[in-house]
């Protein structure tokens, strides 16, 4: 959840701070990959955010 001032418009650059630019690399991949226990995937997603922060 983002909490936000009441008239603040959401942005790309809100979006990319609290999302990520990547669909494949984002937050919510890598929870749905420890969730469903697919190691390799979440590895993979892990060095991504380790190489790029």
């Amino acid at each position: 959840m983002l909490v936000l001032p009441k008239e603040t418009i959401i942005n790309d650059k809100h979006i990319e701070d609290n999302i990520g630019i990547s669909k494949d690399f984002n937050n919510f991949e890598l929870r749905k990959a420890v969730g469903e226990k697919q190691i390799v995937k979440a590895n993979r997603i892990i060095n991504y955010f380790a190489e790029n922060s």
